[in-house]
């Protein structure tokens, strides 16, 4: 038993790091979906506990040869527990999901630039429109500032999630999805698509890099001087 307890304990310590951890957020998107997350874990081992606890002295009273007859007091406590306590748990946790999808939703009027993302089988072509620039399977952003994004799909359904800045999003043929995405910190974040979509799926990768605003406006300006790589020299398709 102290060794299982030791496993689960572990399993969730490490569950909370890394690159693509959901629990380990570096957006306010993503702090959202991490703070939902512990909210409900919470409510769901609350919940268990009670239960378990009034299993426990059921199968005590059971045990001792005591009448299993309901008393007074019992049905309080199956009231309280079963209808009253639910009754105001669970529209809480719905209006707090709500509230949460609805500030996900509409990207900030805020936003300092406008990235396009289209999904191929099996790599992401990422452009910035007002600005001319084209990159395959990366995508540069100034930390600390929303970005707003575009998202579609070439030709099957594709998925677009960042796991430490935003939750996922499909990639339709024919449909253009709104969405943003913002870092608070410089760093890399992987992106992964989360929806099967052929043979070489699990290759179609992507990163966001975050920059300092100094040093992307700097990459901005490399880029229009023609001192970065081309969309031709940078373009590598997953797959064979």
């Amino acid at each position: 038993m102290p060794i299982a307890a030791l496993a689960a304990g572990s399993l969730a310590v490490i569950a909370c790091q890394g690159d693509a951890s959901t629990l380990d957020p570096a957006g306010p998107r993503a702090a959202t979906i991490a703070r939902l997350t512990w909210v409900m874990t919470a409510a769901g081992i609350l919940v268990f506990v009670v239960v378990m606890a009034a299993l426990f002295v059921a199968i005590r009273r059971s045990s001792s040869g005591a009448p299993l007859v309901a008393a007074p007091s019992d049905a309080r406590i199956i009231v309280a527990g079963g209808i009253v306590l639910p009754a105001i748990v669970i529209p809480l946790l719905w209006a707090m999901t709500l509230a949460d999808i609805a500030s996900m939703a509409t990207p900030p009027s805020r936003a300092v630039l406008t990235v396009e993302i289209t999904g191929h089988q099996w790599w992401y072509e990422v452009r910035y429109p007002d600005l001319g620039i084209s990159l395959v399977n990366e995508m540069r952003i100034p930390a600390g500032r929303p970005v707003s994004l575009r998202i579609r799909s070439a030709d099957v359904i594709h998925s677009f999630w960042v796991p430490r800045l935003t939750g996922k999003i499909d990639m339709i043929p024919g449909r253009v999805n709104e969405h943003w995405v913002q870092a608070d910190e410089p760093g890399r974040y992987p992106v992964v698509c989360a929806e099967f979509c052929g043979l070489w799926h699990a290759r179609m990768r992507m990163e966001v890099v975050a920059e300092r605003p100094e040093d992307f406006e700097r990459w901005l300006a490399e880029r229009r001087s023609g001192f970065a790589p081309t969309l031709g020299s940078l373009h590598s398709r997953g797959g064979p």
